[in-house]
């Protein structure tokens, strides 16, 4: 059993430092009906979460949704006010552009974040993150020329390594029984991020205007686009406090070496008596010495050996995929939200594009605590392109919105296009927090593809790098896409959406397969550990 947990947890395995020889096969984990791994997934007993850790990382993961997505709302308006573009037909190009600034620095140095956190422990590198989302917020809230406001999204994106850590932090405290779970909740914090995030950068950019009798004074109306980065440097100041005061480390030999005597003699206790508290972090016998891992897996592996081992190339095209499809739909929806119903978009104010996403992410919420973890213990992996396929429904629904909207009210000034166009908008953006239970699968996904313990946030970086790559190319590319479809009368000014729903329905083919692959790679990785 206890080589099933091991294999299965995805995690590195702990150094010892106090446990006694004798105790180590009565170290190891008794079989039970419970654990075993022959029993279906959706009939076992789930192992309990570690709540306080979990909901201490849970308030340190929102300053990343945050800071992501405070700018939103007032990114096409900034660019437009501020002179970035030269008039709104081109505004999709400059703040595609910006947007994928993050993702591009993200995608040069998230591997070098995973690394790191692998030899220095994960507070340390979580801690860096933090502190460079809050600086880069108040700098990117003072510019008022696009090169600043380009540096400012460069050193957030080159800085911010939480994501990967954050994955092997959830991977180190779960096994299979726990994690969809665990990961829901980490996906929640995206989702209530994408709730706080554009409810502040809607609400509180341009306060002169938009709050006129507490911020009408010269000072706002110079730096119209502050007040919401600063109150997501706040949010970072929080989020950098419970990093330090109550995260413990998770990295294995990291924590080992930080447990007082007691707390050594507490887990070897539970050793004793074949008790599991939670994942990776009560495994405290050597692989080597319990026999769980052999000694040449016992390593950590390079990226190529990692990328040649099986099902990796499909799990990481699945996952570029997955994430270009969905970074495509937050990018070009806000852009159709924001533009004019003469040029193809719903007309709707920056506040009402807030709201609209505020309302999507509280139904998300919903969605990624009480719904997903139930299905996905019922139906695995086999529902992940299934849940890729909300989008086909959602690409074509964009355009037939905007042709339903303008023939009831014409073409209407921005924020007068009335309910219709708030409602439907809210109803869009409620069907992408159904698509975004795309985001917890793929981090099951990615954990459980993993080669071999030792590779965890190797992996896990490798996972990241791809979908910074995607992050990258695809707010440009829509935005460009966007802009040349309102300035086209090609396919009726639907060039946009009809690529994206091709793009879409070849993803959900190529991923069809996905289970299978992922079945090769871990009977693989069972041989291989003497499972």
């Amino acid at each position: 059993m206890a080589t099933t947990s091991s294999s299965t947890s995805g995690s590195t395995t702990p150094l010892l430092a106090d446990v006694d020889d004798g105790v180590l096969e009565s170290a190891l984990p008794k079989p039970s009906p419970s654990a075993d791994a022959s029993t279906p997934l959706a009939r076992r007993r789930p192992t309990p979460l570690p709540k306080a850790q979990l909901f201490v990382l849970c308030v340190i993961m929102l300053a990343e949704p945050v800071s992501y997505t405070q700018i939103f709302p007032y990114i096409n308006d900034m660019c437009y006010r501020l002179g970035y573009a030269k008039s709104e037909k081109d505004v999709g190009f400059i703040s595609g552009l910006i947007d994928s600034l993050f993702a591009i620095s993200n995608l040069l140095t998230v591997m070098h974040w995973g690394r790191l956190s692998d030899k220095i422990g994960r507070r340390p590198v979580m801690v860096m993150g933090l502190v460079g989302l809050f600086a880069c917020n108040i700098v990117y809230g003072f510019s008022k020329s696009l090169w600043l406001t380009v540096v400012a999204r460069l050193t957030m994106g080159a800085l911010c390594g939480n994501g990967v850590v954050t994955q092997s932090i959830v991977s180190e405290l779960t096994d299979e029984t726990n994690e969809a779970q665990a990961f829901a909740f980490i996906s929640l914090m995206w989702a209530v991020g994408c709730i706080v995030g554009p409810t502040i950068g809607g609400t509180f950019s341009r306060p002169a205007e938009q709050l006129p009798q507490w911020f009408d004074t010269p000072f706002w109306r110079a730096n119209p686009y502050l007040m919401p980065c600063l109150i997501s440097a706040g949010l970072m100041l929080l989020s950098l406090l419970f990093c330090v005061c109550f995260l413990k480390e998770t990295l294995p030999a990291k924590a080992r070496a930080a447990q007082s005597p007691r707390e050594r003699e507490e887990s070897n206790e539970r050793l004793r008596a074949g008790e599991r508290a939670y994942g990776a972090m009560d495994e405290q016998v050597p692989a080597e010495a319990a026999g769980i891992l052999p000694k040449e897996e016992d390593r950590l592996w390079t990226t190529w050996e990692i990328l040649h081992a099986p099902g990796m190339v499909k799990a990481m095209v699945c996952t570029f995929l997955m994430m270009f499809e969905n970074q495509a739909w937050d990018i070009v929806f806000i852009l159709y939200a924001y533009t004019k119903l003469s040029l193809g978009g719903l007309s709707l104010s920056n506040i009402q594009i807030g709201y609209s996403l505020s309302f999507a992410g509280s139904v998300g919420a919903i969605i990624q605590v009480f719904i997903f973890p139930r299905i996905q213990r019922r139906f695995g992996m086999s529902m992940y392109p299934v849940v890729l396929a909300v989008l086909l429904l959602m690409f074509p629904a964009a355009p037939a919105l905007r042709a339903l909207v303008r023939g009831a009210v014409g073409d209407m000034e921005r924020g007068e296009a009335g309910a219709l166009a708030l409602v439907g908008a809210c109803g869009l953006a409620f069907m992408g927090r159904i698509a975004a239970m795309i985001f917890p699968l793929t981090f099951i996904l990615c954990k459980r593809i993993t080669p071999t313990p030792s590779a965890l946030a190797s992996t896990a970086a490798i996972a990241q790098t791809v979908t910074a790559g995607a992050r990258a190319v695809a707010p440009w590319l829509v935005s460009s896409l966007f802009a040349l479809s309102a300035n086209s009368s090609f396919l009726g000014g639907n060039l946009i959406w009809a690529l994206m729903t091709l793009i879409v329905a070849g993803s959900v083919w190529y991923a069809r397969d996905l289970g299978s692959a992922l079945e090769e790679a871990e009977k693989d990785k069972a041989e291989r550990l003497g499972s």
